[in-house]
């Protein structure tokens, strides 16, 4: 397992999301894997502010140009404009299939933003 640092999610209210992070094992078979996040206000809250996947909100593994294998998270402008909430942690689990392994991909701050052009 890699050491993963934190980083920041950043939302821009309003607008659609797309982020992704890139996947480093060369052999990796993602057949069957799942991809789940959750964000909370704090780690042990037991609110969920917002989850993939969820209606409007998908996850899964996708091949990007120039990047090759990622594992991505996206929100509809409709699911973003309708977070009320400014800030919270994340973290992003990749689960084999029968759920044998969960390995943590990303983890950190969530920010909400509003957008500027409406």
């Amino acid at each position: 397992m890699k050491d993963i640092k934190p980083s920041k999610m950043k939302i821009r209210r309003g607008k659609t999301l797309a982020k992704g992070w890139p996947v480093t094992s060369p052999t990796f078979d993602a057949t069957g894997w799942l991809i789940r996040c959750q964000i909370r206000p704090e780690s042990d809250d037991d609110t969920v502010l917002h989850e993939w996947p969820s209606p409007g909100s998908i996850s899964g593994f996708e091949v990007l140009e120039g990047y090759g294998l990622c594992v991505v998270l996206r929100c509809t402008h409709l699911v973003t404009a309708a977070m009320a909430w400014d800030i919270g942690v994340y973290d992003v689990e990749a689960v084999s299939p029968g759920a044998a392994d969960v390995d943590m991909v990303a983890f950190g701050t969530a920010l909400v933003e509003s957008e500027v052009t409406r």
